[in-house]
């Protein structure tokens, strides 16, 4: 009777020590990727971006882990800073599937409008953008998204509802920063875009870079004023119908003025 008693205890606690090490093993990677998530954020806040990914790589690879969505947003915003633009598209996507709160999903697709908008898909950027608004406005900066929206609906030629989006930008957040922009494009002249080739504090500066562009032979720039900025005084040239040609006409001028965009 004592060895039946003695082996069943011993069967016991063969089992419990089994069932310990299978727990063990199922929690393992869990702590894990919480251990890889949370190294990722100090790396992220020294602007480590590339060794930040791996870690959370690893992070979102557990399937069933607690912060995997949380992982992937970050993973996504990684990709942008190191301009791998179309795995932070990928990562935004997956960040969506299953978003562990409200807040992942809007943010998530806030970035995955940015992530369309580098690569030039202003359509698709603007679609998600819709999207993530109506998600949460709260959970994003709206104002910043709004403004980026309106952008992306010009970009890809659809002026009139650009211009609508930032009109709400500038009625539902009068204080917001991204107003003077917003107001600044839909003051625009017409339906073109823009070069702009420097933006300075006196007007006798923007003279002086007239002046260059026209030794240069680039001839029909003008002086916009913009008193709502510490630098005022703004040079832009020629007129776009077309974006993309607008970006070229950037480029080539670089090397006279080094910081050309195209505005809106």
């Amino acid at each position: 009777m004592k060895r039946i008693r003695l082996t069943a205890v011993l069967s016991l606690a063969a089992v419990l020590a089994f069932a310990g090490g299978c727990e063990t093993f199922r929690t393992k990677p869990a702590e894990e990727a919480v251990d890889d998530y949370a190294l990722a954020r100090r790396m992220m806040a020294e602007e480590d971006y590339q060794g930040a990914s791996g870690h959370l790589e690893r992070a979102a690879a557990d399937p069933k882990g607690q912060y995997r969505t949380d992982a992937l947003l970050l993973l996504g915003d990684c990709r942008m800073k190191l301009k791998d633009y179309a795995g932070a598209q990928q990562a935004y996507q997956q960040a969506q599937v299953k978003p562990r709160t409200r807040a992942i999903n809007a943010k998530a697709k806030a970035g995955l409008g940015d992530a369309m908008t580098a690569q030039k898909r202003y359509v698709e950027a603007a679609d998600v953008y819709e999207k993530a608004l109506a998600v949460s406005e709260k959970d994003i900066n709206a104002s910043q998204t709004m403004l980026r929206l309106g952008k992306a609906y010009i970009r890809s030629g659809r002026w009139d509802i650009g211009r609508d989006r930032l009109t709400k930008l500038v009625n539902t957040y009068p204080r917001s920063p991204e107003v003077h922009e917003a107001r600044d494009i839909i003051t625009m002249p017409s339906d073109t875009f823009a070069v702009q080739v420097g933006a300075y504090a006196s007007r006798s500066n923007a003279e002086e870079m007239v002046a260059t562009l026209r030794k240069n032979n680039i001839v029909g720039a003008r002086i916009v004023d913009r008193s709502y900025t510490n630098a005022p005084f703004a040079v832009r040239v020629k007129h776009f119908v077309d974006y993309d040609e607008a970006l070229k006409e950037a480029e080539r001028l670089k090397p006279i003025a080094a910081e050309a965009y195209v505005v809106p």
